[in-house]
């Protein structure tokens, strides 16, 4: 655990084997630091066919199963075939390429079975109270899979994009973000590949947003101000890039949190979680020497964008700082 106030939230301890023999590399198993009455998560990497749980599960808890792929360069490129099993009547639902599936609390889940592998993929599990469902019954089991959306994870207003930098990262650009008028923050935002899972865009009535994207560069950051949320629960996921060894983690990360804006730091594989009123500022990639993935989780919401209700704690309109001081990246307001 990181010393400090706020360090309880942060679980670096979640590598294990996982119980799969057919799964070899290691796994991810987070099971909440509320005792798992939070989120349970579990990653892991599927590298040659077999069939996961021939019985029929069923839970009293939301369910969220993501299939995807471990490409860095394309997180579309997925070569693999599944078939996943749904309800009483055990109807089967065809994988082939990146799907996001919701299982509502009661409805059984069956055995999975991975056909053919032809390069490895991920398999994504979060388990979270049912209070995150709407009750909703989708029009045949089919409704429940979905195949996920590429796009920006962030959002913001684009005042001006400038020419890329000369760095090694020659796909990105310094973008002005501006509230009001006034700008606030320049960023480099290497074009970097995401996958997003927002139920509601989606067309699935329940209160979650993940998704995942890859940092290759020290440049990412973050770009909101000081805030906190008043309902919901976020958990940032930090993995290795390397899927046979997602605890390989070779970057350092920098997230500040709280009234006293305490520091933590982030150099190895772990989850961490931001409740409810916990005030906080994204994340400052200091170093990154190889490829991470990085997943936010937000529960409690199925349009992060559109139902946020988010209170923001700094105003960097009249020059209080949203990041860390002696960040490179800072742009005091203009004038007038």
């Amino acid at each position: 655990m990181q010393p400090g106030k706020y360090g309880k939230y942060i679980s670096r301890k979640i590598i294990e084997q996982s119980k799969y023999e057919k799964i070899t590399a290691p796994a991810v198993n987070y099971r909440g630091d509320s005792g798992g009455k939070d989120l349970t998560f579990q990653w892991s990497c599927i590298t040659e066919p077999f069939t996961m749980d021939q019985e029929p599960e069923v839970s009293d808890q939301d369910r969220f199963l993501m299939f995807a792929s471990t490409n860095l360069e394309d997180v579309m490129d997925f070569r693999a075939e599944a078939e996943l099993y749904l309800g009483e009547e055990k109807e089967k639902q065809l994988i082939q390429q990146p799907t996001f599936v919701y299982i509502p609390a009661g409805l059984p889940l069956g055995e999975i079975r991975f056909k053919s592998i032809g390069s490895p993929i991920s398999l994504w599990q979060y388990t979270l109270d049912t209070k995150y469902s709407e009750n909703w019954k989708a029009p045949s089991l089919s409704g429940y899979v979905t195949r996920p959306g590429q796009g920006a994870m962030g959002g913001g207003v684009i005042s001006e994009e400038l020419a890329a930098t000369g760095n090694e990262d020659q796909d990105s650009v310094i973008k002005v973000y501006e509230r009001g008028g006034v700008p606030f923050r320049t960023i480099k935002i290497p074009e970097t590949p995401n996958l997003a899972c927002w139920c509601k865009p989606l067309g699935i009535q329940a209160n979650l947003c993940t998704g995942y994207f890859v940092i290759k560069y020290r440049d990412f950051c973050s770009y909101e101000p000081f805030h906190y949320h008043t309902k919901f629960d976020e958990w940032l996921i930090f993995l290795g890039g390397n899927p046979l060894n997602v605890e390989g983690f070779d970057a350092e990360i920098e997230m500040f949190w709280g009234e006293e804006h305490e520091k933590q730091v982030v150099d190895s594989t772990c989850i961490a979680h931001i409740p409810p009123c916990l005030i906080h500022l994204g994340q400052e990639h200091r170093r990154v020497g190889k490829p991470i993935i990085e997943s936010i989780t937000v529960a409690g919401t199925g349009d992060y964008f559109s139902e946020i209700e988010k209170v923001v704690v700094s105003n960097p309109e009249i020059g209080e700082p949203m990041i860390s001081e002696g960040a490179p990246d800072w742009v005091p307001p203009r004038k007038g």
